[in-house]
């Protein structure tokens, strides 16, 4: 096609037709009610978001007012039972904090039961490390409610993962939980493991208990 008969053919094409009325196209009247629908979907999702965010931070706010008032409460069983309710309910960024503040509160009261349910609670949705800070308080929890032998499953489950930065303190929980347990292998195991530590050939209590282990083990 020459440029004479493009220009011809562009000149004979009709022009968009007009809508009287509106004085705007066909094809967008005629699509008009889509184009808004979608425009009015986009504004509604946008005040739907803004209204949350407004709503969460409300209600974030209004949780940490009742959080204050709990914890200004004298520590007890009414404390735990209203850390317990908060807990159950509170919003996705205090469920930890309440958690902790259950736990600590628990054993301060001398309920080690809700306490372990607490620790035990932190450790299934928690990051790594402060899931093995409530492991360690999970187990401590056990001990004082005399359940050492379940103290030191949960402690021997630790051992398996826990990092080297951690090692110390399980194993000195470890030496109590066995022999709280009656346990004399598992704490002479945990001993020598505390001794086979940096630094740790040189402790004098170490050397002891490994030694008065073994003598009590091969005397038994």
């Amino acid at each position: 096609m020459t440029a004479d008969q493009s220009s011809t053919s562009n000149a004979q094409r009709p022009l968009e037709p007009i809508q009287a009325d509106t004085g705007m196209p066909q094809w967008l009247t005629a699509n008009l009610k889509t184009i808004i629908a979608g425009i009015v979907g986009a504004v509604l999702v946008a005040v739907l978001i803004a209204g949350y965010r407004w709503y969460d931070e409300r209600t974030t706010r209004a949780a940490i007012d009742r959080l204050g008032e709990i914890m200004a409460m004298d520590s007890g069983a009414t404390q735990v039972k209203e850390l317990t309710a908060f807990a159950a309910s509170a919003p996705k960024d205090l469920r930890l904090n309440a958690q902790f503040l259950l736990a600590d509160a628990a054993m301060e009261s001398g309920d080690y039961t809700t306490a372990a349910t607490a620790y035990a609670t932190i450790e299934s949705s928690a990051e790594k490390a402060l899931a093995l800070t409530a492991g360690l308080g999970r187990a401590a929890a056990l001990l004082k409610d005399g359940k050492a032998d379940e103290a030191l499953r949960v402690l021997n489950g630790m051992r398996t993962k826990a990092p080297q930065t951690f090692m110390n303190i399980i194993l000195v929980q470890t030496t109590v939980a066995a022999e709280a347990a009656g346990n004399k292998a598992e704490a002479l195991a945990a001993f020598e493991a505390l001794a086979d530590l940096p630094g740790g050939a040189e402790n004098p209590y170490y050397a002891y208990k490994i030694a008065a282990l073994r003598a009590s083990l091969a005397g038994s």
